[in-house]
């Protein structure tokens, strides 16, 4: 995907925190452990309603519900069977979303945490977690624009993703969760610019952070983190952050030039 073509300035705007959303809008009574992939199973139709909210609210890209749905948290619930019918059913929700849609807007694909987010110690380990991810990557790839690895909370986790991905052929956008502290490290305490370093070199296209503090991304991070500006005007990599919060903020490099591409946005107000 040509980042620098969707957008002016090359800001890519994605979708927001899908889960939340769905919760909210969902009649069950109270939160399930598999929130967004139970909603796939019982309300299907809230999945595609949320999906074109978004894209009416101007998302350039729009990331299939399959964040719940890994066979390790399938497991745990009792529906592993379920994993190839529920990836394929996010494809389908997502797909009727854009239909007709008289712009561009593209499939993001999305590898989670295996077993649970914001959990460095139960993150399993690099060869483990390389093939779970090349399960999931393989059935999404052929219908997405991307992956997008999401909220990875260590170096281990995020470099197994991204390779999962790039072995598809598949672009591949890597997203870590950092620290609520500063923001400057992972959950796991390793250097936010160590894991963008290891993520460019197993091929990330895009190197993002969810599910952080946006204060923290702003004042930290965005304005701090130099790892990914030292490179040339025409660089295939950008960096840019993606925060589930309440700020809807669009933040460039400025006039420093820190950042190839950067970017904080919400979930929904």
């Amino acid at each position: 995907m040509d980042m620098a073509a969707t957008g002016p300035a090359g800001i890519v705007v994605l979708d927001g925190g899908m889960g939340m959303e769905l919760t909210r809008r969902s009649k069950a009574e109270k939160a399930v452990p598999l929130w967004s992939a139970q909603v796939m199973m019982d309300e299907p139709e809230l999945v595609t309603a949320v999906h074109s909210d978004f894209v009416a609210a101007g998302a350039d890209v729009i990331t299939l519900n399959t964040y719940s749905a890994t066979p390790r948290r399938l497991l745990r619930n009792g529906y592993e069977d379920l994993t190839d019918r529920l990836q394929g059913e996010a494809v389908r929700l997502a797909q009727a979303a854009v239909a007709g849609v008289e712009r561009p807007v593209r499939l993001a694909g999305s590898l989670p945490p295996l077993e649970m987010s914001y959990r460095p110690e139960r993150v399993p380990s690099y060869p483990v977690a390389l093939e779970e991810f090349r399960r999931l990557a393989a059935l999404q790839a052929p219908h997405v624009s991307m992956i997008i690895a999401e909220t990875m909370s260590t170096i281990s986790e995020g470099v197994a993703a991204t390779a999962a991905i790039v072995e598809t052929g598949c672009p591949a956008w890597t997203a870590f969760s950092v620290d609520d502290v500063e923001g400057t490290r992972l959950r796991s305490g390793e250097p936010l610019a160590a894991a963008f370093a290891a993520s460019r070199a197993a091929g990330a296209e895009a190197l993002l952070v969810n599910c952080s503090s946006p204060i923290l991304l702003k004042n930290n991070v965005l304005r701090r983190d130099r790892s990914c500006s030292q490179r040339a005007p025409n660089s295939p990599s950008r960096c840019c952050g993606k925060a589930f919060g309440h700020l809807a903020e669009v933040l460039g490099g400025g006039g420093e030039g820190e950042l190839v591409f950067g970017a904080v946005w919400s979930s929904q107000a």
